[in-house]
């Protein structure tokens, strides 16, 4: 098996194609990951177009009358420890008397190539806080240091980025609906 990276610096893109071998002719492999790459049209996808802070950043504000503080980011903690598995897991910083969390997370998007569509992640980072009846949440796309082994984009590309943003916008309305006391574990608790 072999991994073909293709990078033009010119046009600031990259392609890759996994190749499956047996025998010689290392030449006829890499003309067909040219040739594979080509076509899939990867090769004019710009692949690290840098992002900007206005990109990565997104913030969500609520108003939950009636609704303190402390309640508030109890809300919000159960919901991280429902949607993400264990508030634990992804919480770096909770302090409830200041009303913060502070974690990190990732996200799946895909890319496809137009031969295969690779599944990618891509960090975040989630900072919210509350106050007595209002509550801010931000989700900050993380600027990776480097690839992952499965994708190969340090970054989403111009095709992934629009699927990230449809699910950080999904997080947000999930922790808006639990804030309101409209969560998994909210309803649990009414019997």
């Amino acid at each position: 098996m072999y991994i073909i990276e293709i990078y033009d610096r010119s046009l600031n893109t990259q392609c890759r194609a996994l190749c499956y071998h047996e025998g010689s002719g290392l030449k006829k492999i890499v003309l067909v990951a040219l040739a594979a790459c080509s076509l899939a049209g990867c090769v004019n996808d710009v692949a690290f177009q840098p992002m900007t802070d206005e990109q990565r950043e997104f913030t969500y504000d609520y108003k939950v009358p009636g609704k303190t503080k402390v309640e508030l980011f109890k809300n919000a903690r159960n919901y991280l420890a429902t949607a993400y598995g264990d508030s634990k897991a992804i919480g770096r910083v909770e302090d409830e008397g200041e009303g913060l969390i502070i974690a990190k997370a990732v996200t799946l998007w895909k890319m496809d190539t137009g031969m295969v569509a690779v599944s990618c992640v891509s960090g975040y980072d989630i900072s919210f806080i509350a106050k007595d009846e209002k509550a801010r949440l931000q989700l900050t796309i993380n600027k990776a240091l480097q690839s992952t082994p499965e994708c190969g984009w340090k970054e989403p590309s111009k095709q992934g980025y629009p699927e990230v943003v449809s699910n950080l916008n999904a997080t947000a309305k999930q922790l808006g609906e639990a804030l309101e006391g409209r969560s998994k574990i909210d309803k649990l608790k009414d019997f």
